[in-house]
């Protein structure tokens, strides 16, 4: 069964209102960028990249039950934090990596702001 990609736009704008940019934005979805700039709409994508596009759904959704205020919903990304895991990193700087763990990590660890103290 082939798999294709429909929510093009709203991933790379998600990506982008974290202030990235749009190679940034491949990257950390796992898309090859010399396959997209060919003009092509759709391809097929691996089970990492559907894995990819799920956690950055899960991201945007956690941010919007966390965050009341739209400016921290969307800037959220490049916000630095001191906190272990990202040692004043954004959480952008470290998806950006493309690292598969790097982005699943970093999802748990903005999920856990949903725990109450």
């Amino acid at each position: 069964m082939k798999k294709h990609v429909l929510p093009w736009v709203w991933l790379l704008k998600f990506c982008n209102c974290g202030g990235g940019r749009e190679p940034e934005s491949f990257v950390i979805l796992g898309f090859d960028l010399g396959v997209i700039t060919k003009g092509r709409a759709r391809k097929d994508i691996t089970e990492e990249q559907n894995y990819r596009i799920s956690v950055i759904l899960n991201i945007h959704a956690t941010l919007r039950l966390v965050f009341l205020n739209p400016a921290n919903q969307h800037g959220f990304m490049r916000m630095r934090n001191n906190n272990t895991f990202f040692n004043g990193r954004t959480p952008l700087e470290i998806i950006k990596s493309g690292d598969l763990n790097a982005l699943h990590e970093t999802w748990h660890r903005i999920k856990s702001l949903e725990q109450p103290m």
